[in-house]
């Protein structure tokens, strides 16, 4: 039994191959499978993020300065 996730995996890269199938060989096929997976679980890992409302991005500031010359 297929479980959610490789229905996931499966389904978009089924959309890829019906684009581009043609075009593709199995190795960049497989690269296509792997870069989906690890996108997959790079979301899961942001989700686990716990944020507040107020949360913002952390923002460096530097100043411009005019170049002497």
């Amino acid at each position: 039994m297929i479980n959610h996730k490789e229905k996931i995996v499966d389904n978009l890269a089924n959309l890829i191959y019906d684009s581009y199938g043609s075009r593709l060989n199995e190795k960049e096929k497989e690269e296509i499978r792997k870069s989906i997976v690890q996108s997959l679980e790079n979301v899961d890992k942001l989700k686990k993020v716990k944020i507040e409302n107020g949360d913002e991005p952390y923002n460096i500031f530097i100043p411009y300065r005019k170049e002497k010359t």
